[in-house]
């Protein structure tokens, strides 16, 4: 049994936690920080603790869009604890909205070997991504319409849609799918990222 946080790194933790579920992503990340620098002042060897402190700051980083430090983070979680669903789903998500699609797709195939009932890993379609990595954008487009028609909240295959939209440079496509996206989730960093590119590309 791991050895209990001291109540400090604990606390910080907690109010990390309290923060992120408030939508204080910077704070929360902020919080999350001064427990890890705590926790490694201390010099005690708990991987899984610092473990998790760090895919939640990646959580922060990937809510407020700034995907570079979420797969850093996300990396640094998995050198800890390899295998980590969380940090993997995570850094998947931001290769994502980095169009890094090859990477983001071994990271969800990676979540399916270790668990195939976690259904997080197939949220929209892991076809459609299939037909990112491949640039077929088409395909990416269909599988998307059907997993909408399925459910109509549903926030990855809003997002894979307007990423393929973009690629076959229908802009105003993909811009109704954001903001469809941002309706159902308004601080979705990636997508406000999102819109910003395509909207430079409709001006």
């Amino acid at each position: 049994m791991a050895p209990k946080l001291p109540d400090s790194v604990e606390e910080l933790r907690a109010s990390g936690n309290l923060s992120f579920r408030n939508g204080q992503f910077a704070e929360a990340a902020t919080l999350y920080s001064r427990a890890l620098r705590m926790l490694q002042a201390q010099g005690s060897s708990d991987p899984e603790k610092e473990s998790v402190l760090y895919s939640n700051r990646a959580a922060c980083h990937l809510k407020d869009g700034n995907c570079i430090d979420c797969i850093k983070d996300c990396t640094s979680a998995l050198a800890l604890v390899p295998f980590g669903m969380k940090p993997l789903l995570r850094r998947a998500s931001a290769y994502e909205a980095l169009e890094k699609y090859t990477l983001a797709y071994m990271d969800y195939l990676t979540v399916l070997q270790i668990d195939d009932s976690v259904t997080s890993a197939l949220e929209g379609s892991s076809r459609a991504l299939c037909h990112l990595v491949l640039k077929q954008y088409k395909e990416a487009v269909k599988d998307c319409t059907e997993a909408l028609r399925l459910d109509g909240k549903n926030v990855k295959a809003f997002y894979r849609r307007a990423q393929a939209y973009k690629a076959l440079k229908d802009y105003k496509a993909s811009f109704a799918d954001i903001n469809n996206l941002l309706q159902i989730e308004p601080r979705n960093g990636p997508a406000q990222k999102l819109r910003q590119e395509v909207n430079r590309s409709l001006n």
